[in-house]
């Protein structure tokens, strides 16, 4: 009796801290692990592999943009006001098909509201595998359902730190951060030739040309059937808008001088020919767009652009324009062999 007597004030010293940083870590919450934000607090949204999931299943929404960092300097609220959608941003910096349609489908699964979802169609992340993940060591913890191992996110330093940081935040007027501001990088970066130049060497010529083999297209197939075309089939009354970016000319050149041109369009011709055939899947492609493309004051490097193209990329998508469509796909990748395949790129690098 007397030695239950001194484990209890023993047990008191260290359950009353355990209870208190487990309330405090779930109340405040602040990677949206089980609930959407709470009134006066300012959240601090930055952390795409530990927020993104907390936020599809937790906040109000009826379209979601996602992918890979082409996504990134996208405004929700442009595309909330041309859908007329409550709109989030959950981009993914590098973000595989398969990890941004993992993403999708915690989203699809949790709210019954998702009306459209925008994707980055990446070329250079096309003919990958399809479980191909682009991040290692993500947070398992808050993806599953198991109490049993939030510990890893109750008894996090940063975890603790930032919740008590959004609460002082809170406290002193700030706002929680918005989604377009999210995971943004377009403001205060350099952009231009010399800025795109500084990026990447211009490559040497290669005489052999590419050419896709059967174990191309096997895993181009795997990868669209499993991160796109089974998803879409599952839920029919959800339109998903994919966009090929319009990358710059100097990724064109790279690709010319690869003797690898054909290749890549041959990628996009096969994958365009799978995607056209689901009538909820609509493909956009802007990379006929040599006006956006070879004004390189538009880039940071040779695959990223300024906001103002991510603009006309949804207002191009709201009126249709750039649909590859059964009939037009193929046309559209002749165009561009035309265009790139002789496209004079010497003046991007004359002193």
């Amino acid at each position: 009796m007397k030695k239950n007597l001194r484990l209890g004030p023993f047990a008191a010293v260290i359950l009353i801290p355990l209870l208190i940083f487990t309330a405090f870590v779930a109340i405040v919450d602040p990677f949206f692990h089980y609930h959407g934000p709470l009134p006066g607090i300012a959240y601090t949204i930055s952390e795409e592999r530990y927020q993104n999931h907390g936020i599809v299943r937790n906040f109000d929404y009826e379209a979601m943009i996602t992918g890979s960092s082409e996504t990134q300097n996208f405004l929700a609220s442009e595309f909330g006001n041309l859908w007329n959608v409550n709109t989030i941003k959950t981009s993914f910096a590098g973000g595989t098909f398969k990890e941004v349609n993992d993403l999708v489908k915690v989203a699809l699964s949790n709210n019954k509201n998702l009306r459209y979802v925008l994707r980055s169609f990446d070329l250079n992340l096309l003919n990958t595998d399809k479980d191909a993940l682009g991040y290692d060591n993500y947070p398992t913890y808050l993806y599953d359902k198991n109490p049993l191992n939030d510990y890893q996110y109750i008894f996090n330093k940063k975890v603790v730190l930032m919740a008590g940081m959004d609460i002082l935040d809170g406290m002193m007027g700030k706002e929680t951060t918005s989604f377009d501001q999210y995971a943004r990088f377009a403001d205060g970066k350099a952009y231009g030739r010399e800025a795109v130049l500084r990026t990447y060497e211009r490559s040497d010529v290669y005489e052999e040309k590419m050419e896709l083999k059967e174990e191309d297209y096997k895993r181009i197939e795997g990868n669209i059937t499993q991160n796109i075309i089974e998803t879409a089939k599952a839920y029919p009354d959800v339109t998903f808008y994919f966009f090929i970016p319009p990358y710059s000319v100097c990724y064109w050149d790279t690709n010319v001088r690869g003797n690898s041109l054909d290749y890549v369009m041959d990628e996009i011709e096969f994958a365009l020919s799978k995607l056209v055939e689901v009538d909820n899947v609509k493909v956009f492609s802007f990379c006929d767009k040599i006006d956006i493309a070879e004004n390189l004051d538009n880039y940071i490097d040779t695959l990223h652009y300024s906001a103002e193209v991510n603009t006309f990329i949804l207002e191009s998508m709201k009126n249709d324009q750039g649909l590859m469509t059964k009939e037009n796909y193929k046309d559209h990748i002749e165009n561009l062999r035309k265009l790139y395949g002789e496209y004079d790129y010497e003046w991007i690098y004359e002193e």
